[in-house]
């Protein structure tokens, strides 16, 4: 499983109507650009909202599908020590510590740095070529 570290431990977080907000502070989301959505197939893009969310360390590209019930909100969680939360870029679409809770660090053993193997389940799981191999770039340009 791949999922972003968006809270340390000790850190408040929560989630309003999509809005993330990390100890008390409403995270900012500006648009992304159209460059980064392209390697999705039509159809996701078609039924997606694409934005750039700034994290107090950086920023990165996050989505979400109109129309899937998600966890848009929850009440603020105290990451506790020796724990990490979790979640997914493609938010809509991402079990993560808003299902589970928070990781214990012992669980985390690496980074992602590429795709290694993209497949679009919205065409037969048909590879994307276009992000099949490709790098994992944490600041969209």
């Amino acid at each position: 499983m791949v999922q972003r570290v968006i809270g340390l431990p000790g850190d408040t977080i929560e989630l309003r109507n999509d809005q993330l907000v990390i100890n008390g502070q409403p995270v900012d989301y500006s648009t992304l650009e159209p460059k980064v959505p392209e390697r999705l197939s039509n159809s996701e893009r078609a039924h997606s909202i694409f934005a750039t969310e700034q994290l107090p360390t950086h920023s990165h590209a996050v989505m979400a599908i109109n129309g899937i019930p998600a966890k848009r909100t929850f009440e603020p969680v105290l990451v506790s020590d020796g724990h990490y939360f979790m979640m997914g870029d493609n938010r809509d679409n991402s079990f993560d510590s808003r299902y589970f809770g928070a990781v214990d660090r012992g669980q985390i053993v690496g980074r992602a740095a590429s795709v290694v193997l993209s497949l679009d389940k919205s065409n037969y799981w048909l590879p994307r070529w276009s992000r099949t191999c490709s790098s994992l770039d944490s600041n969209p340009k």
